[in-house]
């Protein structure tokens, strides 16, 4: 299960940063405050990776795995 959750985290990470990429490509301007947000988006990855490793048992973990997966699918049907 623990497997499973670094894993998706590490598919999602790639494709945000190729989605990044095709956007700096294209030519977008990003505004200077957004470092603020990635910041944050840093330190709530590494305390995430923390708590699903050390704190969390594995029924909590596929627990919010699945509600985390069904979010997602949700938001794909109705965008």
């Amino acid at each position: 299960m623990k497997e499973a959750a670094a894993l998706s985290a590490l598919i999602i990470w790639v494709n945000s940063n190729a989605g990044m990429a095709c956007q700096f490509n294209i030519g977008i301007q990003v505004n200077t405050d957004i470092w603020i947000f990635v910041g944050f988006a840093v330190i709530s990855g590494f305390a995430g990776s923390w708590v699903g490793s050390e704190k969390m048992n594995n029924q909590s973990l596929r627990y919010l795995l699945s509600f985390v997966l069904v979010l997602a699918s949700a938001k794909l049907v109705f965008t």
